[in-house]
């Protein structure tokens, strides 16, 4: 029998070192551009239904251009987009729907090129805008996740438990569950 195929809504988890490391960036090598920064984030499945799932940067999402970006244990990368504005009132008026129906383009394109099949995390993208007051050290922001919202809801037609398809030995705990398991799963 299939079922109605629900999505977990996502949040959003910034860590200081990420705003430390924009700062720097931004005083040393992006100064005054605007041009879109790719990085990386964490995604976290979250282990209880009334809790969403998180998307984490870090300082070390910057390393998203070199590919060299580590995470922490039980989580899978999600490629973002950092809008980096040089003023408040740039930030305030941003197109925010045209951003992130552009994020959302780059997944649908992900997923009708069959890149998405090679690359599961390109399903994850995410948009950053940002807004940083380097001399307060204030920063605005405002975190997306783009949706495809197909014409009628997606159905699972079969599950299995995990434990189906990996050996017992090879399961250690729950970290191990959650990194097989997927990004977007209750477990």
């Amino acid at each position: 029998m299939a079922s109605t195929l629900k999505f977990c809504p996502l949040q959003s988890c910034v860590d200081v070192s990420f705003w430390a490391e924009l700062s720097n960036r931004k005083l040393e090598q992006y100064q005054l551009s605007e041009t879109p920064v790719d990085i990386l984030g964490w995604l976290t499945a979250s282990r209880h239904e009334e809790i969403g799932s998180l998307v984490h940067v870090l300082g070390s999402s910057f390393a998203a251009e070199s590919g060299a970006a580590v995470g922490q244990q039980g989580s899978h990368a999600a490629p973002g987009k950092l809008l980096l504005t040089n003023t408040l009132e740039a930030f305030k008026h941003v197109d925010k729907p045209s951003a992130l129906q552009t994020v959302g383009q780059q997944v649908w394109a992900d997923v009708q090129s069959g890149a998405a099949e090679q690359r599961p995390e390109c399903l994850s993208r995410f948009l950053l805008l940002a807004y940083g007051d380097l001399k307060q050290f204030i920063f605005h922001y405002w975190f997306a996740f783009p949706v495809l919202k197909p014409p009628s809801p997606f159905q699972q037609l079969s599950a299995t438990p995990l434990t189906a398809h990996v050996e017992a030995q090879h399961l250690h705990g729950p970290q191990e569950l959650a990194i097989a398991g997927g990004s977007c799963c209750r477990y």
